[in-house]
């Protein structure tokens, strides 16, 4: 655009030098250091050569040899044939010949200094060299220097980080100024790069600078995006600017997105922190009205809202109402009753009162009247019979409620397969990780576990670790399989046997008396366990009584 528009003024309008040079300079300060700028810096050249001004030709040439061009070398060519056609006077000023006159001889052959003056010019050349070789690989990744609508490849973006991690490890500013301005230039809408430029302006020129990239974002190529005026309010507020933090958030809350539910919260939270407690919660309320009919975004705010009433105002009881209120309105969303029951789950106090209120929450999501589908009632019944297992202290209670999800399933028609459909446990969850799965139909036979090969008895079994020492190595694989297979059989009696949960494990899964007995036939004679074959046995007989 720049040479479009000197070509203009010099060939179309035929502007006097004076008016045209200063346009040149303007162009020549504001991409000269591109390395696409040859034909700019050529048409530069080409004004000083026609007006004859050969002293400021000569500057000319020496300023396009701090330049990373692409063609510079074309440059060098050019300037070693200016050279010889020039007077001395016109390649350095006296003073810079001075300089350059070695040993305080103010007489020098002009040969010699011509050769002088072109060594210095030539140092400079071959420094810039040095630095465009070091950048070609950076350079050859640029897939296009210009701005398109289409998206820029990810190894053209993951180039142009590389890029400006390379100059900003250089720590020559003026270069990464440029290298930020033509990454702009083909990546104006990625607003990583945006945020980028910011982050290292601030670090290098301060808040205004960084502040001036942001108005530029905001204004002309981010315009609609929410989430940069949500960073630039944040930058706002970091440097003590809230009044014109809180007008960009309501330019977001009223114009960009009204319906956005991370414009609430972080306005919320910036009132939050603010210490305007009543403010954040009127606008937690006009963020849930505003997503009214968005089921699984209203869960996002009013879990939010209920989770700063609990965690931050201490009203244990507002956050609960918050909670009911929205299950009421939301009986269909799954992610709003989970958030419900965990937010009972963290109450502590008795273990008897926790029970209670966790199972209620559980028996509402189960109600007839609740909007959830038949698979996620399916995960919902799951998880509260695990509960009751886990935390309650009444066995009548599990039972009962395991009687009245297979009553569900049946009048749902549903499997029986106790399994999780829609949901999942998190990672480290105890039963995921004990390797136990309790997903099998009432009256079929469990497949066998086998432990991992991995430290996982400890002290109970320490004469049983002592036989597996003892076993010679086998270098076949069928025989290594076979040992491994073994070890598990070992490790399986041991955890059973030691698991408080085992009867009700005998009792779900209907396991017959020949396969437990043949299991611990499997186990070496000269293992002397605390438990031994006898007592085990009579152990499991009891359980399936």
């Amino acid at each position: 655009m720049w040479m479009k528009y000197c070509e203009f003024i010099i060939h179309t309008l035929h502007s006097p030098v004076d008016e045209t040079r200063p346009v040149l300079e303007r162009a020549v300060e504001a991409c000269g250091d591109d390395p696409l700028a040859g034909p700019l810096w050529e048409l530069y050249i080409q004004l000083e050569t026609v007006n004859n001004n050969m002293p400021r030709l000569n500057q000319v040439f020496k300023r396009i040899m701090y330049k990373p061009l692409r063609n510079l070398e074309e440059f060098w060519e050019k300037y070693n044939q200016f050279v010889l056609a020039q007077q001395l006077s016109a390649l350095a000023t006296p003073e810079e010949q001075k300089a350059l006159a070695s040993d305080g001889e103010e007489l020098m052959d002009e040969g010699l200094m011509r050769v002088k003056i072109v060594n210095a010019v030539e140092a400079v050349k071959n420094k810039t060299m040095e630095d465009i070789y070091r950048r070609q690989a950076f350079e050859a990744g640029i897939d296009r220097s210009y701005y398109h609508v289409t998206p820029v490849t990810e190894a053209a973006m993951k180039n142009w980080h590389s890029y400006l991690d390379f100059e900003e490890a250089a720590g020559n500013y003026e270069r990464c100024q440029t290298l930020y301005e033509r990454c702009l230039i083909s990546c104006a809408n990625y607003e990583e790069i945006w945020l980028r430029y910011v982050s290292w302006n601030e670090k290098v020129h301060g808040f205004n600078a960084a502040d001036a990239i942001f108005q530029r974002a905001v204004t002309i190529f981010l315009k609609y995006r929410a989430s940069i005026y949500l960073e630039y309010a944040a930058f706002l507020e970091a440097h003590d600017k809230l009044q014109k933090a809180q007008d960009t958030y309501m330019k977001v809350l009223s114009d960009v997105a009204p319906k956005l539910a991370e414009g609430f919260l972080h306005y919320c939270n910036f009132e939050r922190r603010r210490g305007d407690v009543e403010t954040a919660k009127t606008w937690y309320e006009r963020g849930m009205v505003a997503v009214d009919n968005e089921v699984e975004v209203y869960a996002y705010i009013s879990t939010s809202y209920a989770t700063f009433l609990h965690k931050i105002v201490g009203d244990v009881a507002a956050a609960r109402a918050v909670f009911e209120r929205a299950v009421q309105k939301h009986s269909d969303s799954v992610l709003l009753w989970l958030n419900f029951i965990n937010f009972e789950l963290g109450m502590g106090g008795k273990n008897a009162d926790l029970v209670s209120q966790v199972a209620r929450v559980y028996e509402l999501a189960l109600e007839d009247s609740s909007n959830l589908s038949m698979d996620e009632k399916n995960d919902v019944w799951f998880q509260y019979v695990e509960f009751l297992e886990n935390y309650g202290d009444n066995i009548a209670k599990v039972r009962e409620a395991r009687s009245k999800e297979m009553a569900w399933k049946l009048k749902n028609s549903q499997s029986r397969n106790r399994t999780i459909k829609v949901l999942s446990f998190q990672p480290g969850w105890e039963g995921e990780s004990s390797g136990y799965n309790s997903n099998v139909d009432p009256g079929t036979k469990r497949p066998r576990y086998t432990a991992p090969q991995t430290p996982v008895v400890a002290t109970p079994v320490a004469a049983a670790a002592a036989a597996t020492a003892a076993t010679p190595e086998v270098a076949t694989p069928t025989a290594t399989t076979t040992a491994a297979a073994y070890y598990g059989y070992q490790v399986t009696f041991l955890l059973i046997f030691y698991s408080p949960n085992f009867a009700c494990l005998i009792v779900n899964t209907d396991w017959a008396t020949s396969e437990l007995q043949m299991e611990l036939e499997l186990c070496p004679d000269d293992v002397t366990d605390p438990m031994s074959k006898k007592s085990a046995a009579s152990a499991a007989r009891v359980a399936m009584r």
